[in-house]
């Protein structure tokens, strides 16, 4: 009968799909309130009721898997920041960029929850083949920890990281003087490297360190200077063939605030 409702069944719907009822003419339908007639497939039968029927009228269903939720399914974030990753190395590999997976995966400031080596492995494993992908050249460094212990680098080997990268990066940061990377940090990293890779080269770099002139009672704007040149020099000694300071400028002017004072400019 004219001028009633229809229910349109879906028999069964999928799981994690989402239906929507169109016209012939491929345009949304919608109810008599105005919203599209929608519904998220449940396993079962569903139901997608028509608005009013006035005459003869042709209905399809048109059927939608969402993109996957990153919170809630781990490995679909992964292959989204993949795909980025992709993305970005084959618009930008003319430029012969290092690419660094991730920042500092060990600080829960930047890997949340909390931070997990099995979780960033996993990223790199999807992540590094397809840089590799986008450009055979490509060179690929992480994890860009910072404070990582032994024990802490021995399972990022473990699982493979070494397979994966063209050079280990490390964040070298320390309240104390630069050359005390080389016996602290840089040697036994580079000595359980080679226990992992007997007979490569692998490379390790300094992808960011520096002194803040503020929150550390040992460092000012001069000591601050004098650290940068002696952090060079220290790298320089160690064989790092990349070394980068942290910052250029001050991020902001806040007087107490160590991460507003990295910079060797003021921030005016």
């Amino acid at each position: 009968a004219y001028n009633t409702t229809a229910k349109i069944p879906v028999d069964p719907s999928q799981k994690h799909v989402i239906y929507y009822l169109h016209d012939k003419d491929d345009n949304q339908v919608k109810n008599s309130q105005g919203k599209p007639v929608v519904a998220a497939g449940n396993g079962k039968t569903l139901l997608l009721e028509t608005p009013a029927i006035s005459a003869d009228v042709t209905y399809k269903i048109l059927a939608e898997k969402p993109a996957p939720d990153p919170e809630s399914d781990p490995e679909a974030g992964r292959q989204a920041f993949a795909n980025y990753a992709r993305m970005t190395v084959t618009r930008y590999r003319e430029y012969q960029i290092i690419w660094e997976i991730w920042n500092e995966p060990d600080s829960p400031r930047f890997w949340q929850p909390e931070p997990n080596v099995e979780d960033y492995m996993a990223l790199v494993c999807v992540v590094a083949p397809a840089i590799r992908e986008a450009d055979s050249h490509a060179i690929i460094v992480a994890p860009a920890v910072v404070g990582m212990s032994m024990a802490g680098w021995r399972e990022f080997f473990d699982r493979g990281l070494l397979d994966h990268v063209d050079a280990v990066s490390v964040h070298l940061y320390r309240e104390v003087h630069p050359e005390t990377a080389i016996e602290l940090d840089i040697e036994p990293l580079r000595d359980l490297m080679a226990e992992f890779a007997p007979g490569r080269d692998v490379p390790i770099i300094c992808s960011e360190w520096g002194y803040s002139a503020a929150g550390n009672p040992l460092v000012d704007e001069d000591i601050q200077a004098a650290f940068m040149i002696r952090q060079l020099l220290t790298t320089y000694y160690a064989e790092l063939p990349v070394s980068i300071w942290y910052d250029w400028r001050n991020d902001c002017t806040i007087h107490d605030l160590d991460e507003c004072h990295f910079g060797l400019l003021t921030h005016d």
